[in-house]
């Protein structure tokens, strides 16, 4: 009779996991969040990068190879200014928030004295990038208004890029890697729009898509405002501590820098300075396939 109740008794009992399976498990689940969480990431940026070189493929087909040699060109001055900057823009602010990133007010004093920065920053850069570019232009037939509209409208977009460098790499601290990305996205997408409707309207020479280009900076910046404004709207001290933090950066990241403009436009620049704007048109086109 005893048996008999302990048996019903154990039925019903509910039956318990062992407590190393119960781990097991969950560390299996998480494993696959963290794993479905990376393809989606994954697959979001080369979404992002197929966009992006499907404009580049429209522009290359559809300017003239002036137009096109004129836009190559005052493309180096973008990218030039994109490298000069990253130690006071995005990888200043990986660098130095690694250890700050849990930190709220400190953080947020990195951010408010990078945001502050960047003007200064803007225009030393500017100054370095732009003079080559306009004598170039100038060198391949390209009329001084037509030089200087086409610099203005790169230049259009150098703060926010570097807007845009601080408050993506603040969001990514975080991990919230999927607001970051997702501007990313929506900015390309909305780069290739405009370049079609452009076309569309026989709109599209090389100032059309640089503006374009530089709208498109400015509008990644606008959504990351919107994504980080619990960073950037909540009042900080700006700080001299992260100011000399940055500057050193800036100091340690330049002769790379330096470098890897050479490397990236040299080609360019020669070649704009030996040869015709065909030539230029020719070489810009197989490095963007290229790349």
């Amino acid at each position: 009779r005893r048996g008999r109740q302990a048996a019903r008794r154990s039925l019903r009992a509910p039956h318990r996991r062992p407590h190393s399976m119960m781990n097991a498990d969950g560390s299996q689940d998480s494993r696959a969040r963290r794993s479905l969480r990376f393809t989606w990431l994954a697959a979001w940026q080369v979404l992002t990068q197929a966009v992006n070189i499907t404009t580049g493929i429209l522009i290359t087909r559809l300017l003239p190879k002036q137009e096109f040699a004129w836009l190559a060109i005052g493309n180096s001055a973008v990218a030039s200014f994109s490298t000069l900057t990253e130690g006071g823009g995005g990888l200043g602010i990986q660098s130095l928030g690694t250890r700050l990133w849990q930190d709220a007010p400190r953080f947020r004093s990195l951010l408010a004295t990078a945001l502050a920065f960047r003007w200064k920053l803007c225009l030393l850069a500017a100054l370095a990038s732009l003079p080559l570019p306009l004598w170039l232009l100038l060198r391949n037939h390209a009329s001084f208004g037509t030089s200087a509209l086409l610099l203005a409208a790169c230049a259009l977009g150098f703060p926010a890029i570097l807007g845009a460098g601080i408050l993506g790499a603040a969001l990514k601290l975080q991990g919230r890697f999927r607001e970051a990305l997702g501007t990313d996205l929506l900015a390309a997408v909305a780069r290739l729009l405009l370049v079609g409707a452009a076309a569309a309207a026989l709109w599209l020479d090389a100032i059309t898509a640089a503006l374009i280009a530089s709208l498109m900076f400015v509008m990644q910046n606008r959504l990351l405002w919107r994504s980080a404004g619990s960073l950037v709207h909540d009042p900080a001290g700006i700080s001299r501590e992260h100011q000399e933090g940055l500057n050193r950066q800036l100091r340690a990241l330049l002769p790379n820098g330096l470098f890897q403009i050479l490397q990236g436009h040299l080609c360019v620049w020669l070649l704009s300075f030996t040869t015709n704007v065909s030539t230029v048109a020719d070489y810009s086109a197989l490095n963007r396939l290229g790349s």
